[in-house]
């Protein structure tokens, strides 16, 4: 997969997790998952319409559905490989046995992503991550560059008890 095509805002980190079917909340809808560790199972189930398998829900879920409901969709190993989904359509990790480790790279939605704090988009863009444009990127991106040298001028002691930012 093209470096270019990683975009999000969020990574998720987890041990021994089996989500049970979901959808995201807060999310613009890509995804990328891998998993690691030393273990058997633990792909990942994606809903897709043409999708070949089907998966019967054991309880309510809510945003999922009603206890007995069947979903239709797809089954995707994750094991040391990158899968990108839709973060809004169901999904969920299937059953597994051993230590799995999981990464979930993910863009928050519009509202959250708002109120991300610029200097860590700014941090994101520094270690090679691409966050999702958005309409305001042209009031942002400024205002995490002038953050970033307001940071530096603070460290060596140059900020004033007044302040005046331009963007």
């Amino acid at each position: 997969m093209p470096k270019r095509d990683l975009m999000g805002t969020t990574i998720q980190l987890t041990k021994n997790l089996e989500t049970k079917m979901h959808k995201d909340g807060s999310n613009q809808g890509p995804s990328f998952i891998t998993a690691f560790g030393n273990f058997v199972g633990g792909q990942t189930f994606i809903e897709d319409d043409r999708g070949d398998s089907i998966r019967r829900l054991s309880e309510d879920l809510p945003r999922v559905g009603k206890k007995g409901d069947t979903i239709r969709g797809r089954v995707e190993t994750v094991a040391h490989t990158l899968v990108k989904f839709n973060g809004n359509k169901i999904h969920g990790t299937e059953p597994f046995t051993g230590v799995r480790y999981a990464a979930v790279l993910f863009g928050l939605g519009t509202a959250s992503y708002l109120e991300t704090p610029p200097l860590a988009l700014e941090f994101l863009r520094c270690v090679g991550f691409r966050p999702p444009s958005m309409p305001s990127s042209r009031v942002l991106q400024p205002l995490a560059f002038a953050l970033r040298e307001l940071g530096e001028k603070s460290a060596r002691g140059e900020v004033s008890r007044s302040l005046k930012l331009t963007v």
